[in-house]
């Protein structure tokens, strides 16, 4: 006979939103531990990604228009 057969689980949201709490907890240290262990040649050449200015954007969308 299971002894644990009559433990009523009452506060299950409670470790739902704790399993939930500890998973996300996770992936962010793994995230912060690989961006930490990225070689820092890799890190420069991230950080010299230009974002898209307004002139390649505006380009952009009339080459898009002219193709229709």
């Amino acid at each position: 006979m299971n002894v644990f057969h009559r433990i009523q689980w009452e506060d299950w949201h409670l470790i739902l939103a704790s399993v939930a709490l500890i998973l996300i907890f996770s992936v962010f240290i793994l995230v912060v531990i690989r961006i930490l262990r990225m070689p820092k040649s890799k890190l420069d050449q991230l950080s010299q990604l230009p974002f898209e200015d307004e002139k390649a954007e505006k380009a952009s969308h009339e080459k898009r228009n002219n193709l229709h």
